[in-house]
């Protein structure tokens, strides 16, 4: 079976993103975009075009669980990020999973850390 073909991301955003993911000055969390001050792959992603809209969502253990303007706090919401990045993460990846999907499910379900999720990026996306 051939390997599906992704759209790519804006090469800017990418490069910022990337950047970011490798770093080593955020915190990585799991389950939430954002939790405290530690982010989720995604999370960082919207980080770096709304820094200042993050609301607040509810308290859980690990801190405080932040929401996007959107109010989405696990997944991006389609206005969360301009159109021809969420086109790139809601685009089917393996039949089961969305590109972000399959994004969070690194970070999460697979534990891979931000520089590994950064490979994966440049490689693919």
């Amino acid at each position: 079976m051939a390997k599906k073909v992704l759209k790519k991301l804006p090469e800017k955003f990418k490069e910022n993103w990337m950047q970011d993911l490798r770093s080593g000055n955020l915190k990585q969390g799991k389950n939430y975009l954002k939790c405290g001050d530690r982010f989720c792959c995604l999370g960082v992603a919207y980080n770096m075009r709304n820094k200042s809209k993050w609301a607040k969502n509810h308290q859980a253990p690990e801190g405080m669980i932040m929401q996007t303007a959107n109010g989405y706090n696990d997944l991006l919401g389609e206005n969360d990020l301009p159109a021809k990045i969420m086109d790139v993460f809601n685009q089917d990846y393996n039949n089961e999973r969305t590109v972000q999907d399959y994004l969070a499910f690194l970070n999460d379900n697979r534990g891979w850390k931000f520089p590994a999720i950064a490979n994966w990026i440049e490689k693919n996306l």
